[in-house]
């Protein structure tokens, strides 16, 4: 069972103030692919709905690899963080409710598309990457 993950990042001594990592949308990731199925023109309003949607947070599972130390750790003088999944920040994640406007109503309600949406990728969870050499079809896609 993996136990720890590690982020590779730039020294920033504030970091150890605020202790923050920054969630990454997908046209802010280094690879222009990832995140991105083939997608056909009518499937391009689905694949651009979910552009500003959620953030990745990238982390390995290796703390020595120097491609990563180049890459992400400012050409190998940054830092490497050890993320314990063991601890309950990893466990005790609540998806917060989500809502929209009904104008039927006139007021806020649970917006269960949305919600259901974020059960179905498991938003907020650790969960391994896959790398692939055929890139995921929207029309083949079916998780």
């Amino acid at each position: 069972m993996l136990n720890n993950l590690y982020k590779y990042m730039p020294l920033r001594k504030e970091f150890f103030d605020n202790f923050l990592i920054r969630g990454s949308q997908k046209y802010a990731l280094n690879d222009p692919f990832e995140l991105r199925p083939s997608s056909s023109e009518s499937e391009k309003s689905l694949a651009e709905s979910s552009y500003f949607d959620y953030a990745v947070i990238s982390l390995s599972e290796t703390n020595n690899n120097l491609l990563m130390w180049s890459h992400y750790a400012d050409q190998h003088k940054g830092i490497i963080l050890e993320l314990n999944l063991n601890h309950k920040l990893f466990s005790d994640y609540a998806s917060f409710p989500v809502t929209k406007y009904d104008e039927n109503l006139d007021a806020e309600v649970l917006d269960i598309e949305e919600i259901e949406k974020r059960d179905k990728i498991n938003a907020g969870q650790v969960q391994r990457v896959r790398y692939n050499a055929l890139r995921p079809s929207y029309t083949k896609f079916d998780m």
